[in-house]
């Protein structure tokens, strides 16, 4: 059976709500309730941060008594969840409609999603399947200097070479969010916390291009929440040069993911519409910059995004 979805205000806010239900025992299944809820004074609550993972690689769970598939990626994340205590969570996959697309650009709204975030407790960063956390590994090493900066820094790598630093939604997830909690096979620890770690390997021998390859995703975003958080966010062009190397199934969200980071994002595209092809959104975007006399951001953004090898024809 398919899970019903009633339709948000989004004019309220409303967006839905996760909650968790306790278990029986640790294995036991997840089960949710699915409602929805107002992001105009809200409660307490946590938006999960994650790779979805690959999709033939599922696991059955239950919202509002309905079983749905999910992949195990977003099911052992709720299971962390569950563990720490944690009773309501906003996640993509399961809180928006995706099967209807006329109502999907509105839950996608610059407003709706950052105000989403803004309002969230603690996000929680998610990754199924890690190898070995850095509390393991330094357990491992020997007591001597060299071992444990070695060790610690050969964990970190295994950390930043995920393929959740790579996504290009993420950013604006940590950018925006008040507290950022990384959660990562049973590891756990702040963004400050990781930062503390990396300040040390970096001045080690063992810190090599490899690893500064691997940490350049995690520093971009770091950088852009610095400026969120200083109430200094570059313009959307700038953004999307910046974020060029990192990924999104859907090459519209080159745009999409990174409006609520731009101070420009939600005038030049008010609405994301998941309906309208890649080029017209550039071309509607163009020439909104043509308006403010943007001359130089036309060009480029048409540079930046280039369709199919070839850049997106400028407005006549």
């Amino acid at each position: 059976m398919a899970m019903y979805y009633e339709p948000l205000d989004v004019e309220n806010y409303e967006i839905r709500m996760l909650s968790i239900l306790p278990a029986t025992n640790h294995d036991s299944i997840m089960k949710c309730t699915l409602e929805k809820t107002s992001l105009i004074g809200p409660t307490k609550y946590v938006a999960l941060s994650y790779c979805w993972g690959d999709p033939g690689i599922t696991t059955k769970m239950f919202v509002n008594d309905i079983e749905v598939t999910v992949t195990v990626n977003l099911a052992d994340a709720l299971q962390q969840l569950r563990l720490l205590g944690v009773t309501r969570v906003w996640a993509d996959a399961l809180c928006i409609n995706y099967g209807l697309p006329k109502d999907f650009p509105n839950e996608h709204t610059p407003g709706v999603n950052c105000k989403a975030l803004q309002a969230t407790a603690i996000p929680i960063i998610s990754e199924a399947l890690r190898p070995m956390s850095i509390d393991e590994s330094l357990n491992r090493a020997d007591d001597c200097k060299r071992c444990l900066y070695e060790t610690n820094c050969r964990a970190l790598v295994d950390l930043f070479q995920i393929p959740y630093w790579k996504r290009r939604w993420i950013i604006q997830e940590i950018a925006v969010s008040p507290r950022v909690q990384i959660i990562c096979d049973g590891m756990r620890m702040t963004l400050e916390d990781m930062k503390a770690a990396i300040r040390p390997c970096r001045k080690s021998c063992y810190w090599n291009s490899e690893t500064e390859t691997a940490y350049s995703f995690i520093d971009r975003i770091l950088q852009f929440r610095h400026d969120c958080q200083a109430g200094m966010k570059p313009s959307l062009c700038k953004s999307i040069a910046m974020t060029r190397e990192s990924l999104s199934a859907d090459p519209r969200d080159s745009i999409f993911a990174l409006l609520g980071i731009c101070h420009d994002g939600p005038e030049l595209v008010p609405t994301p519409n998941y309906q309208q092809p890649l080029e017209a959104i550039v071309l509607d975007i163009s020439r909104s910059l043509l308006r403010k006399k943007n001359y130089l951001e036309v060009v480029l953004i048409n540079r930046l995004l280039e369709i199919e090898g070839n850049p997106a024809p400028l407005p006549s």
